[in-house]
């Protein structure tokens, strides 16, 4: 009689505590909110490695938005985005967007194991609910639903809430649809793990923030470590889309009520990864009303076949999945979560319900084969931080894996964008000048309610390494370098769709072309009797010549052309234009004078040094084609090689045919008093220069401008000079 005393004590008791809605909650202490932060950040950056910079964009859920009021929680973004909202919504235990119950976690349970898609689950004194399945495949039908009507803040809430149910699957007690009621008593007394998860290290710590809890030891670079997105085989993904029409087509049990996602392949991955999700959880042991509603020891039971628990992380439970340097060292978990369980057995003859009991000490060990004993997976061990550390990892992955698939069935098209580059154009894309360069795109979208907006215009210098950062583009950017840099650049929609990068070349080339020219010469001295060669060379180290021209006088010529210079008396110019591509363009010029080559003939043919007194005079001839009647007397001068200069005198010039050879010659007389440079000189420089022959030059202009130069030879003397004997 005690003992059935005892027994209804403790039944009621149980009963009490397993009625009490917050009891009956999953991950406890913010984890569902730590692990949709994980999953975020893993979906920006899902891996191999840690990245500084996002691989993949997902702008949209980074919007601040005030649909909802921000929860006061200190770790909360001052500005909420979708993000937010997901947050949010991954604490879904005390409200469901689909059921109407007053115990919402009870629609949290699911055995992926025992045949059943969308049956109910029975829950110890609470009755039955429609499994998570179930619930979450509404649910996400919904979100899906609400997004594409411009619902967005709703549509994130609801996805939040399929992302809660995912992370459920991997708690043992919930894949093995095991009630953990005690929890809200004594975690250790009832399912340790979800509780534990929330705790700071082995203490229930109300005050303690999301990143101090035990759940914070593991991050999505564990997640990254562990493959980053789930990868849904072939076969899997086939398999998944058969389950999926299988239940939308079969009549037997009703099952196509409009409540499967319109998108089959979202569906298909839904069902993978909560599947899959839910293998994890089951792996490992629960405690809780084993015989009722699951096997609390943990199994290796696939009955899809996905899984492969002979490979990591199942095959090495007990190795840290990250080197120490990353991963910090679980804190031990207390002895009494080690504990044993006794239930009931079915095999009683007592019609009774089974009722869990601490064991040893309360159990009624006198009744044969009415109380069976259970412990904790062997894999586990009661060490709650080998589960975590296999599923928490999961848990992110597919949370990231199902927002990356959610994203996918809306719209999978990225924008496309448009570069423009603005300064001094040039040719082929060079530019002489800094250049302004403005970003566009568009989207395939554009016209609809969702429409997520061209969230993001990035680009960065192609020779930058594929894990640098993308530059966010503002509104402009100016380019200053001189040469040529290549920039990559994209347009990102606000659901995270990427362009494949574009790429252009920034040429900028502010230096102006080179020229030389070498021949004509502006000093240089030219005779109609000589022939003159084009000598120049153009030259741009940077954009190169885009073109150039050569003129002599106005016509084109080319480099190394040879011209006969006989009929070409008179002033010239070159002139040498060069543009290189940029369009910077240069031009030099010179300007030449081709002389007549004159006869000369000088009288007298004897000049005395030491007569000052009589004039010279010299006849001056000029080829055919020139006119000697239109020399200008004024600008004429004579030299010797001595350098005397003379000028001609005032007395009327004659023209003739003074050599009687047909052609006509003009007469100019020299005074010798009309020297710039002093004529007279000491009797030793007489006597020097005695006996000589000496070049005479004589040069002058015509009215028009016209040079011309000839040279004749004198013999110099010095009559009634008296000089030294020569030894």
């Amino acid at each position: 009689m005690k003992k059935i005393i005892i027994f209804i004590a403790i039944a009621m008791a149980f009963l009490t505590t397993a009625m009490m809605p917050s009891t009956v909650s999953a991950y406890g202490g913010s984890t569902h909110e730590w692990i949709v932060l994980q999953a975020f950040d893993l979906f920006k950056c899902p891996g191999p490695e840690p990245c500084d910079c996002p691989q993949h964009y997902y702008p949209e859920l980074e919007l601040p938005y005030k649909v909802n009021p921000a929860p006061n929680w200190p770790w909360w973004p001052s500005e909420n985005g979708f993000t937010g909202t997901l947050v949010a919504g991954g604490s879904a235990d005390l409200e469901s967007h689909v059921f109407d119950y007053e115990v919402v976690t009870g629609t949290h349970f699911w055995d992926a194991d025992d045949g059943n898609e969308l049956v109910e689950s029975y829950m110890p004194f609470t009755g039955y609910y429609e499994n998570s399945m179930d619930e979450a495949r509404r649910t996400l039908k919904l979100a899906r639903e609400l997004y594409l009507s411009g619902d967005k803040p709703n549509a994130y809430d609801y996805l939040a809430h399929v992302i809660h149910a995912i992370a459920d699957m991997t708690v043992p007690a919930h894949a093995h649809v095991n009630s953990h009621a005690l929890n809200g008593l004594d975690a250790d007394a009832g399912d340790s793990y979800d509780d534990w998860c929330g705790y700071v290290g082995n203490e229930k710590v109300e005050s303690a923030d999301i990143f101090s809890r035990n759940h914070h030891l593991w991050t999505s670079d564990h997640a990254r470590a562990a493959g980053g997105f789930v990868a849904i085989p072939n076969d899997a993904q086939n398999g998944a889309l058969a389950v999926y029409n299988s239940i939308l087509q079969n009549p037997n049990y009703n099952y196509n009520d409009g409540w499967w996602p319109d998108n089959h392949q979202l569906g298909a991955d839904f069902y993978y990864l909560m599947y899959t999700a839910n293998q994890y959880g089951d792996y490992f042991g629960s405690m809780g009303f084993i015989p009722c509603t699951g096997d609390g020891d943990g199994d290796t039971d696939d009955r899809r076949g996905w899984m492969n628990y002979g490979a990591p992380p199942f095959s090495n439970v007990d190795d840290p999945p990250l080197t120490q340097d990353r991963l910090q060292e679980s804190p031990a978990t207390p002895d009494n979560s080690k504990m044993l369980y006794c239930i009931w057995s079915p095999m009683c003859p007592m019609a009774l319900p089974p009722i869990p009991l601490i064991c040893p000490a309360l159990c009624p060990l006198d009744v044969p084969f009415c109380w069976q004993f259970f412990g904790s997976h062997n894999d586990d061990d009661g060490d709650l931080s080998k589960i975590a550390s296999v599923n928490l990892p999961y848990a992110y992955r597919a949370a990231a894996t199902l927002i990356k698939s959610f994203r996918d069935s809306i719209d999978s098209v990225p924008p496309v964008s448009e570069i423009s580059l603005e300064g001094l154009a040039g040719h082929d894309g060079w530019f002489r000048s800094d250049v302004s360069m403005a970003l566009s795109a568009t989207d395939n979208s554009e016209s609809e309610p969702w429409d997520p907006g061209i969230m993001m215009l990035q680009w960065r210098y192609q020779e930058a390494p594929e894990d640098a950062c993308w530059f966010d583009f503002p509104g402009g950017h100016l380019f200053t370098h001189e040469g040529i840099k290549e920039i990559k650049y994209r347009s990102i929609d606000g659901l995270g769709n990427e362009e494949t990068p574009q790429t252009a070349s920034i040429k900028i080339d502010t230096k102006l072309p080179d020229i030389t020219i070498t021949s004509p010469d502006k000093d240089g001295f030219y005779l109609t009797s000589d022939t003159l060669t084009i000598d120049f060379a153009v030259s741009d180290d940077l954009s190169g010549i885009y073109s150039f021209s050569a003129k002599l006088d106005g016509v084109d010529v080319s480099d190394g052309q040879v011209f006969d210079l006989d009929n070409m008396g008179g002033w010239h110019t070159f002139v040498v234009e060069a543009e290189d591509y940029a369009g910077n363009q240069r031009s030099l010029s010179v300007t030449f004078s081709i002389k007549i080559h004159a006869t000369i003939d000088f009288k007298p043919d004897v000049f005395n040094l030491k007569s000052m007194g009589n004039p010279v005079i010299t006849y001056i001839e000029f080829p055919a084609g020139y006119d000697v009647t239109q020399i200008d007397k004024s600008e004429s001068r004579l030299s010797f090689v001595t350098g005397w200069l003379y000028k001609p005198n005032t007395k009327p010039t004659a023209a003739g045919d003074y050599d009687k050879d047909g052609v006509l010659d003009m007469m100019l007389q020299f005074d010798k008093q009309n020297t710039k440079l002093p004529f007279k000189v000491d009797p030793p420089l007489y006597c020097d220069l005695m006996g000589q022959t000496v070049t005479v030059k004589v040069m002058g202009e015509l009215n028009d401008t016209t040079e011309f130069y000839g040279e004749d030879t004198v013999l110099l003397a010095c009559l009634n000079c008296t000089c030294p004997l020569k030894k």
